[in-house]
Formats: structure tokens, sequence, C-alpha cells
């Protein structure tokens, strides 16, 4: 089963990223958009995998991060990857007091995927929630433009208190995802 590593995102930031989703939208920006209740950051896709492999590797990470205290994150910005004028994804961006937490857990990942044989992320990670896949780059700067309107969002500070293993299941109307673990952080 197609499954990966994430942060879920609370009802707030869900909303808000509705809202910046549908403001990119009405400015006329086609792109298959992320419906609000798929909203999340992505810390390592891993493909499909039997569930023995996903049990493994949920145990590895929770190992990996018995230590790790809830931290928070902060949604703000937006962007573009690998850029605005050859846009694939569009993004909002997230924050952290000192991205050490964020990096950790993301390592913790890195390493249980590496671990159960995976290959390496060819990617630096980058942490972002994707607002929609572009599937024609516009050949102008529209685009720029618009996310530079957009450049002010502000999606608030939430806590991160678990780190989720989601499956996902592609379906005609998009994928759809569920929960196959949850491992909770260390409340401070």
């Amino acid at each position: 089963m197609r499954a990966f590593f994430a942060i879920a995102l609370p009802e707030p930031q869900r909303r808000a990223l509705g809202e910046l989703r549908d403001a990119l939208r009405t400015e006329g920006i086609r792109a298959a958009w992320v419906r609000d209740e798929n909203f999340h950051v992505t810390l390592r896709f891993l493909g499909d995998c039997d569930t023995a492999r996903l049990e493994a590797m949920a145990t590895q990470v929770r190992g990996a991060l018995a230590e790790q205290r809830v931290f928070a994150l902060h949604l703000a910005g937006t962007g573009a990857f690998p850029n605005p004028r050859k846009a694939a994804v569009l993004w909002a961006g997230l924050t952290d007091a000192s991205h050490a937490e964020l990096v950790a857990v993301q390592a913790a990942t890195e390493a249980a995927a590496r671990s159960a044989g995976l290959a390496a992320e060819p990617k630096a990670f980058h942490g972002h929630v994707t607002l929609g896949r572009i599937r024609q780059p516009s050949k102008d700067d529209r685009l720029a433009r618009v996310l530079a309107d957009h450049a002010d969002f502000d999606g608030g500070e939430f806590a991160v208190t678990t780190i989720s293993l989601l499956r996902s299941e592609l379906t005609s109307g998009g994928a759809v995802y569920s929960s196959l673990d949850e491992i909770p952080l260390l409340v401070p």
C-alpha cells in the first residue's frame, strides 16, 4: 500500500490554507488543487510498502522520537517548486523557532525508510504544505506576481503533537488518506 509519514494539521490551519488556495484559484492559477482534508506536511514519502515493512518503520520512528517533545510550527509565506517561473508545486511555508525539531523529526523518518531498504530521498527536505500541482507551467511572470501578492500569508502557529503514518489511496476523485499509525510526542 502507498504510505507516507506526515504531520497532520489542525482545523484552523487547514481552513487558512483553504482560503489561501481559493484566493490563488480566483487569480486564475490553473492547478490540481489539494482539498482541505488533505493538507499536511509530508516528512517522508514511502511509496508502495507491505504491512510488515510499514510496521517496522513506525516502530523505528517511535523509538527515535521517544524523547522528542511537542514543538510549534508556524504556517507563513508562499512559494513554488522548483521556482515560480517553472512551477510544478505551489506551497505554503513553515517555520519553527530553531528549525531543529522539524529537521530531527524528518531525519527520523528518513532513517527508518533507509533502514527498511528504501532509497535515500534525492531532494533536500524543505518543510511545506502543498496547495496545488501545476500541470502546465506558465511562460510569463503572472504566477510569480500572484505568489508575491500572497507572500505575507500567515496561517498561524500550531503544536505538533504526533507524527502520522498515513495510507494514500488514489481514486478518480483524488487521493484519500487514512491513518495507519500515530506516534505521539512528549508533552512538556
